[in-house]
């Protein structure tokens, strides 16, 4: 017997991608769907787009609510949902027709908690598909280390079909406004003894990637005190869980790496502060990313020029201004 899949669609001024979202679900070979469209306080044509569709496929419901984020409409898309599986699929992204079908049968046949697909990114209208590399079963530490620092795994919810058993109470933490998807699946994960999932190398899922500035997003990616969004996360996993010293140094790992990239990329317009937190996370860590085999060579090695990069750039502008102007 066909278990019924809820796909769950948290909705915030997604007018301009919206309807294909929405049909790319409809028009799925999998039929037994109930598909939830949380319009989270829109202010553009979304809210409409979601009435009509829910005219025209008594599979839809539709709730409105007040602009409260991702992680509470998707919470409000839990509650509301009935389905033994769990789909999550952002506004302005959409999957392949066939991609439920292929992920139930898999996890069906499989007997898996979980199933986890490739996806192909989107960029200004530039398609790159990204497999898994691999197809077939993960365990439980395999697959927790996977959403940490596997680029094709990934941390988002988007590309998994999960088992409403496997998340059980578990919610999404409205006060973690990034990587909220890594920590709700580490979350889910930590709290298993014994987990399977499987790896479908085909990418099924179409992710949009955001055209914002990068002085827009700069402004958003640090804390009032200037400690970098994504590190607050991680510090937080490596507070709340317990964790095995394996995964506990992967964490650690991923504070560096990701304090390098933001360093390196956003340099120019970062404050004193914001630079100070970043070398003391890099400081503290490095040796655990440069020593940790779950991070790749290719990783590490654009890591270091990254580094390296970063560092030139300060030097430059120590010779170029004077000590005070790099911070």
């Amino acid at each position: 017997m066909d278990k019924l899949v809820s796909v769950i669609v948290p909705i915030f001024n997604s007018e301009n991608y919206l309807q294909q979202c929405i049909n790319s679900i409809i028009t799925q070979t999998y039929k037994f769907l109930e598909i939830i469209l949380v319009d989270d306080g829109s202010q553009d044509a979304s809210g409409e787009i979601c009435e009509k569709a829910k005219l025209y496929d008594s599979r839809i419901k539709v709730i409105h609510t007040n602009n409260h984020g991702v992680s509470i409409a998707r919470n409000i898309g839990l509650e509301y949902s009935k389905g033994e599986l769990i789909l999550f699929c952002d506004a302005d992204d959409y999957i392949h027709y066939d991609m439920i079908h292929i992920m139930v049968r898999t996890l069906q046949k499989n007997n898996c908690d979980l199933v986890i697909c490739g996806r192909t990114n989107i960029k200004q209208e530039s398609y790159k598909p990204i497999g898994l590399g691999y197809e077939g079963i993960l365990k439980l530490e395999q697959c927790i280390q996977g959403v940490l620092c596997d680029d094709r795994i990934l941390g988002s919810v988007c590309n998994k079909l999960l088992c409403r058993k496997l998340i059980g109470e578990v919610y999404f933490r409205p006060e973690i406004t990034h990587c909220e998807d890594t920590f709700f699946l580490k979350e889910i994960l930590i709290k298993k003894q014994v987990l399977t999932a499987f790896c479908i190398d085909r990418p099924m899922y179409y992710y949009r990637q955001s055209e914002s500035s990068a002085t827009n997003n700069v402004l958003k990616l640090f804390d009032e005190q200037s400690n970098l969004k994504y590190n607050n996360t991680y510090l937080k996993m490596l507070k709340k869980f317990q964790l095995s010293d394996n995964i506990q140094k992967i964490v650690q790992g991923k504070i560096c790496s990701v304090s390098i990239y933001t360093l390196f990329r956003y340099n120019s317009i970062l404050t004193y502060e914001c630079r100070s937190k970043l070398l003391y996370y890099i400081k503290k860590y490095i040796y655990c990313y440069f020593s940790c085999s779950a991070f790749t060579k290719k990783a590490k090695c654009k890591s270091l020029l990254y580094f390296c990069g970063a560092l030139i750039k300060l030097l430059g502008g120590i010779i170029r201004d004077g000590k005070d102007s790099i911070c």
